[in-house]
């Protein structure tokens, strides 16, 4: 069913038709399928057959995220989560790195890196700006760091990624005080392309 839908989304050998689609992954969503409750929250998130609704998204999200699977949605539940922190503070809200969306996004994306090592790289890069921002968690720039690298040597990193791999690296490395370790700093010397490279 779930490859009918898919088929029914993007017109493969079919019209498309996106109500049909969404109806689809519905039907797999209340089955109990974690995949089926990820694409009715990306339809729900996006609008695409039926109305936007980023309650119902966060919903299924949510509902999606407690299987163990890493296509579940414990990245997008993640995400949300972490944009409706975001959209609090932009709503003038006291900012809290320890408010309970930033909390429990941390753990989601955590949990998808140390349980599925093979994940694409934006989920590292996300893991490491939590790290690096203290958004969630203590702020620590050692695992922030090697978090990025692990991103920069992951799959499915676009060169806008790599290139802000890079330039949180470099944020890192720029930021750098005494009291962090010696080691750290020459670590972190290896990125410092204002030697000519390497």
């Amino acid at each position: 069913m779930f490859n009918l839908a898919y088929c029914f989304r993007h017109g493969i050998g079919t019209p498309i038709d996106y109500q049909y689609a969404y109806n689809l992954y519905l039907r797999l969503a209340k089955s109990g399928d974690p995949q089926g409750m990820k694409f009715v929250g990306n339809c729900n998130f996006a609008g695409i057959g039926t109305p936007k609704n980023d309650d119902e998204a966060l919903k299924w999200f949510h509902r999606s995220s407690e299987f163990d699977c890493y296509w579940g949605g414990k990245m997008e539940y993640a995400l949300l989560l972490f944009e409706k922190a975001m959209s609090d503070i932009g709503l003038g809200y006291t900012f809290d790195p320890f408010a309970q969306n930033f909390v429990e996004a941390f753990h989601l994306i955590r949990e998808v890196c140390d349980n599925f090592p093979s994940c694409p790289g934006f989920n590292k890069l996300m893991l490491g700006k939590f790290y690096h921002m203290g958004f969630g968690c203590q702020r620590d720039l050692q695992k922030a760091l090697d978090c990025y690298r692990m991103a920069l040597d992951s799959y499915f990193m676009t060169t806008s990624l790599k290139q802000e791999c890079e330039s949180l690296i470099n944020d890192i490395y720029q930021s750098c005080d005494p009291s962090l370790s010696t080691a750290i700093k020459n670590e972190l010397f290896i990125f410092d392309h204002s030697n000519g490279g390497f």
